[in-house]
């Protein structure tokens, strides 16, 4: 949003001010302190130097501590709409015909900047050849020739997939360089795959073609494309080559690509970085985001808006009913590091069974509880208010199936969006000045007439604000638990021991000799007890990690197991259980050849076990990781108190000198997975699951084809003997084939992935969490123990103004006791 939050008071400082500026203004007076421990001789030293250096990390980490929030909801629900009503301003595409095509995250930064970053070429052609796996190349009726009249792929025994592909060419598609969208060849190929299956497609649901010209072609694709209508591979392929010439020059090339290219005479494509557009040209992104063809060549886009919350970032996220696997992988990828969820849902449409298994799926996911529901509503749809109020109360009653007790707020986003725009025009409040954004006549004329349903705008009006003042006090709670508790509770004790050191320094600069001997004789036993715990808490948190690892193995080998383990059971009984073959595809080869049936029937089958992967396994796995991390931070709680040691027992006289200060049991105790994932950088293993098939399916495919090319050719010798029933047990047997390969792959992704889990993540989230504990263990001894030789410099130099230096200490236990968390 475009303000900064408002937290309730949870720390008590001088004023009443928020606690993130309180947190950093307590750091900003501990850098005071620390400096005037250094005019103190001894005070200062690497113990001090340390929590100086932790508390320069703060601030810092207080910043990155964002709360993401996922903005999701079917297609056209309204979700790019209701973010630009959040942040008051037409920032993100929408309109009739758009789609979210990737998901864009708008967040805080120093100027009104949007950065695309994009996908390299190599996972752009591996897309590609996916998508081309068992392409039909010599279908009856379709020749497919990729390059000039010379170079044709026609023979009539080929039906390979995109790997298998050869020609005599330096720059053949599919060589052992592999397909290579850069190519001109290899595009002009893939404008024939395009142009063919598109053909094949519009003949099997009986459309017609004759008299319709390659424009007009075109144009159908794209509107079957938006609607579904199309194969999700042939929609991949045309956004390909619709995408190539207007990106090609924003995507940085491999490095291979790079040395085989050295002597080009245009290399400015090859070295191009991801894109930023700034000032005028800031309002460009939007080509990449809501026009399917550019956005399919893009990996991520950030808006950066000045004038926004730096502690909070929107995800505009994908429609969650998309045909298209990879867009729900995308999303499931966002969830698993979003802190909270806004789910629109489009008051035209209502709860659909689409919506259902999302809510089903974010449900196994662990998030359904941090989550609110916008029943967006069209001015245009409804009458009244009474109207309204009906499909409210029928929603809400269809969500507490999948929620209890959801919070649904109904509103008109695109109401609400154009009352700020105009608002804005006329006061001129815009803090950028350089979108100017105003509303176009047909959009005030809209907005005038909606204004005269003075019922439903007071409603939308009323239901907005509720819905902004719920979703701020979410963020604040959010705020303080994921970012600001750790260091608030690190802080205390850093507080709490300086107090301490403060107190031994001023017994050891006293003029009492039984207060300086017992100070010095109170240090060493410190130093003693430090040593001898820091000894223990090695061995028990070594003893502790190894254990806990044993466990995570042991329980990812029980998840992952390939023979008895549930999501193995279950991945194979759906591939074992899937209807590959039907008679439909025996349909496609008396009309278009066995290439093209075969082809349509491994990529309807691939799509499902995609969708299968999506919806059920990824959801497993990610619960399997949450049950992993409460594993890790339940053990190193218990850790932690088994080890804890209470400041009054080291230096009982903190206790004495602050008496109103309360003892708080659950000091530094929490677990602080969060921080350690930032402060490693460390992310949820991606849930996408790609199938990689084998070249045995290619191989069996040739002969298949092979086989049935023969029969064709001796039923015309022998009529007792059925073509038709030969390559239909061709295709039959082609299907076994692919049975058995998608269990081969699936099974390596199960390997490859629970490595990557282990070895990538929860390991290195162990090693984390132990040193983070080991520190905060450590840290209540280490802030007394004073180094010896200033102990012994203190007490022998007899020359030493021990007055002045007394004075310094008290001033700086005076500073000490203003600060209070």
């Amino acid at each position: 949003m475009n303000k900064n939050t408002n937290f309730d008071n949870s720390i008590n400082c001088i004023k009443p001010i928020t606690p993130l500026e309180c947190v950093k203004k307590i750091v900003a007076d501990l850098f005071n302190i620390f400096e005037k421990m250094r005019d103190v001789s001894g005070m200062y030293d690497t113990t001090v130097e340390k929590h100086q250096q932790l508390c320069t990390t703060i601030p810092k980490q207080i910043d990155e501590g964002i709360i993401k929030i996922a903005v999701v909801g079917a297609i056209k629900s309204g979700k790019s709409t209701l973010i630009n009503s959040l942040i008051m301003d037409d920032i993100l595409k929408r309109g009739a015909g758009v789609v979210t095509s990737v998901i864009t995250r708008v967040k805080r930064g120093d100027i009104l900047k949007a950065e695309v970053i994009f996908k390299s070429w190599d996972d752009i052609n591996h897309e590609i050849e996916k998508a081309l796996t068992l392409i039909p190349l010599n279908s009856e009726g379709s020749k497919f020739s990729r390059s000039s009249s010379t170079q044709s792929l026609s023979s009539s025994a080929t039906a390979v997939s995109s790997s298998a592909f050869t020609d005599s060419s330096s720059q053949s598609l599919f060589t052992r360089n592999g397909f290579d969208l850069r190519r001109k060849n290899d595009r002009r190929f893939l404008e024939t795959v395009r142009s063919t299956l598109f053909l094949n497609q519009w003949r099997e649901d009986g459309s017609e073609i004759c008299g319709i010209g390659s424009s007009s072609i075109e144009s159908e694709f794209h509107n079957r494309a938006e609607n579904g209508k199309l194969r999700q591979e042939a929609v991949l392929i045309s956004n390909a080559l619709d995408g190539y010439e207007n990106v090609k020059n924003f995507i940085p090339s491999d490095p291979s690509y790079i040395q085989n290219h050295l002597h080009s005479s245009d290399l400015s494509h090859i070295l191009s970085s991801p894109v930023e557009f700034t000032g005028e040209n800031f309002l460009q992104h939007k080509q990449f985001t809501g026009i399917s063809s550019n956005a399919f060549f893009v990996k991520d886009v950030i808006i950066h808006i000045p004038y926004m919350d730096s502690g909070i970032e929107f995800a505009d996220c994908q429609g969650s009913d998309s045909t298209d696997a990879s867009h729900i992988s995308q999303i499931q990828d966002y969830l698993l590091s979003a802190n909270m969820l806004i789910y629109v849902i489009s008051s035209r449409t209502g709860l659909r069974e689409a919506d259902v298994k999302f809510l089903t799926l974010i449900k196994q996911m662990g998030i359904i509880n941090n989550i609110f529901f916008v029943l967006n509503f069209d001015f245009n749809e409804h009458d009244n208010l009474q109207s309204l109020l009906e499909l409210e109360k029928h929603l809400k009653q269809e969500i507490a199936y999948c929620v209890d007790a959801p919070d649904i707020y109904t509103l008109s986003s695109l109401f609400n969006l154009f009352h700020r725009l105009k608002h804005k025009s006329q006061t001129n409040s815009n803090i950028n000045n350089l979108l100017q954004h105003k509303l176009s006549k047909k959009e005030l004329s809209m907005l005038k007439l909606w204004q005269q349903d003075k019922e439903l705008v007071e409603y939308t009006t009323q239901k907005f604000k509720q819905f902004e003042q719920a979703l701020e006090q979410k963020i604040e709670k959010e705020r303080f638990s994921t970012v600001l508790e750790n260091h608030i509770e690190r802080l205390r004790v850093v507080i709490q021991g300086s107090r301490q050191r403060t107190n031994i320094f001023m017994n050891l600069l006293s003029n009492d000799l039984q207060k300086v001997s017992d100070a010095a004789q109170n240090l060493k036993q410190l130093q003693e007890q430090y040593k001898r715990f820091g000894s223990s808490l090695d061995g028990s948190i070594s003893i502790a990690v190894q254990r806990i690892k044993n466990e995570i193995r042991s329980a990812a080998a029980l998840f992952f197991d390939k023979k008895s383990g549930k999501q193995a059971v279950d991945v194979k009984s759906f591939i074992l259980e899937a209807s590959i073959y039907s008679e439909k595809y025996q349909e496609m080869i008396a009309n278009f050849g066995f290439n093209h049936a075969l082809y349509c029937m491994y990529q309807d089958f691939r799509s499902e076990l995609d969708a299968f992967m999506a919806q059920q396994f990824n959801p497993a796995v990610v619960e399997f990781i949450h049950q992993q991390e409460d594993y890790i931070e339940n053990e190193f709680q218990a850790l932690y108190q088994s080890c804890y040691v209470e400041p009054s027992a080291i230096y009982p006289s903190v206790q004495s000198s602050v008496k109103s200060e309360q003892e708080d049991n659950s000091l530094i105790r929490r677990v602080d997975l969060n921080g350690a994932k930032r402060i490693l950088g460390l992310t949820m293993p991606k849930s996408s699951f790609a199938t990689a098939y084998s070249a045995k399916i290619r191989a069996d495919a040739m002969a298949r084809f092979t086989f049935y090319s023969f029969m064709e050719i001796l039923a015309k010798f022998i009529r007792s003997l059925s073509a038709a029933n030969s390559s239909s047990r061709a295709l039959k047997e082609s299907a076994k084939k692919i049975r058995q390969e998608a269990v081969r792959s699936v099974m390596l992704h199960f390997d490859e992935y629970s490595t990557y889990i282990k070895d990538e993540y929860l390991f290195l989230l162990v090693d984390a969490i132990s040193r983070d504990s080991k520190e905060k263990l450590l840290e209540i001894f280490q802030i007394s123990t004073v180094e010896s030789k200033s102990i012994e410099q203190l007490i022998s130099d007899e020359c030493f103004d021990k007055s002045s230096q007394l004075e310094r200490v008290k001033d700086i236990a005076a500073d000490l006791n203003l600060l209070e968390v």
